[in-house]
């Protein structure tokens, strides 16, 4: 049996109040996977629920969004 390949990055949303919503994540999606699954929830004003972050968003706040490939060695 064959398991996913795991990507880790440093995710980042930046909101219209100012503030940063930030960490380190581990998923099963590529960076730019994971980017176009959180810009099509931004564009629908859908709530982000982050788990591992341990926060919901309301994305209609979300101004914009970083995804930074860690290297785990």
């Amino acid at each position: 049996m064959m398991s996913k390949q795991q990507y880790a990055y440093r995710v980042s949303f930046y909101l219209s109040n100012g503030k940063e919503v930030s960490g380190r994540i581990t998923h099963h999606e590529d960076p730019e996977t994971y980017l176009k699954a959180i810009e099509g929830l931004i564009e629908k004003e859908k709530p982000i629920l982050i788990k591992k972050l341990g926060t919901i968003i309301q994305s209609k706040y979300i101004t914009h969004v970083k995804i930074v490939e860690v290297i785990v060695c």
